[in-house]
């Protein structure tokens, strides 16, 4: 497995060229671009030559925040969030950045940029419950299924686009494409073009029987990427893969021959660089 790690690690507001200066520190040279920076000129990024990056949306960040929500039923939200996305794809050509994840739309309206994190490590966001009410969610799978399709066209391969699997415990109501059928029903309506990074710890919350090896291999066939950190409770904690009995650990362990043909990110949340060196090395051993 070759290993990315995100710079989400280093704190949700944080500004990123802190991250980066951290992980060069590190030696780390495999980097995602996370989703929970503040906002940042392109000239202070100092991205290196002989660093691989990618990057998953929301990033660049702007100026002023919001929440981006491409299945959004308010034309506003829906058309600011698409014209990010094609503003970021442009900006990974440009940077020769070769894949960019986003999150394919919430059923539910978004309140606020981040859920809270806390002794629960809770990081779901915040939604409108009242938004869903009358919402008919199939008619709003196929509308965002064309939303999708139209963002594979517009990327035209030069960047590859990549769809994040959601699931939540916490707040499944107010999420899309977080089960078995719908993400196949995406995948029906976009084609082949579609390429998943598979979040491990959302299809355990969301119930998608990935311990079983048929489904599993259903996913891994069309994800060249895997993002991995562990789970507490019934909460995606955004927590570190460390020596003991984690769920995402013991997926990592059961399916370890086919993780090593893959590619594996790292999105931890708060946490330090030592336990995020720690646990780099420990599942780098795991998968020698």
């Amino acid at each position: 497995m070759s290993l990315y790690v995100s710079t989400t690690y280093f704190g949700d507001g944080s500004q990123v060229q802190y991250a980066l200066r951290d992980l060069e520190k590190l030696k780390i040279k495999k980097i995602e671009l996370g989703s929970n920076h503040s906002s940042v000129k392109n000239n202070k990024l100092n991205l290196k030559k002989n660093t691989k990056y990618i990057v998953h949306n929301y990033f660049p960040p702007e100026e002023k925040d919001f929440i981006l929500n491409i299945a959004s039923t308010r034309s506003q939200v829906r058309d600011k969030s698409i014209a990010f996305i094609k503003s970021s794809i442009i900006w990974c050509q440009k940077n020769d950045i070769k894949f960019y994840t986003i999150h394919p739309g919430f059923f539910a309206e978004a309140i606020s940029p981040l859920g809270y994190g806390g002794q629960k490590r809770n990081f779901d966001l915040n939604f409108d419950k009242k938004s869903i009410v009358l919402k008919n969610r199939r008619k709003t799978l196929d509308e965002t299924s064309r939303i999708i399709k139209h963002l594979y066209d517009f990327a035209n391969g030069r960047t590859q686009l990549l769809i994040e699997n959601q699931g939540s415990i916490t707040s499944h109501n107010f999420t899309l494409f977080d089960s078995y059928d719908e993400l196949k029903r995406l995948k029906k309506n976009v084609g082949l073009k579609l390429k998943f990074n598979f979040n491990l710890a959302h299809a355990y919350l969301s119930g998608i029987n990935i311990t079983d090896k048929k489904t599993f291999l259903e996913f891994y066939e069309d994800s060249p990427f895997f993002e991995t950190s562990e789970i507490r409770s019934i909460y995606d904690s955004h927590l570190p893969l460390k020596a003991g009995n984690g769920r995402i650990l013991k997926l990592l362990k059961e399916y370890k021959s086919l993780f090593r043909k893959s590619n594996g990110i790292f999105e931890y949340r708060n946490i330090e660089a030592e336990k995020l060196l720690k646990s780099y090395i420990f599942v780098s051993e795991i998968l020698a």
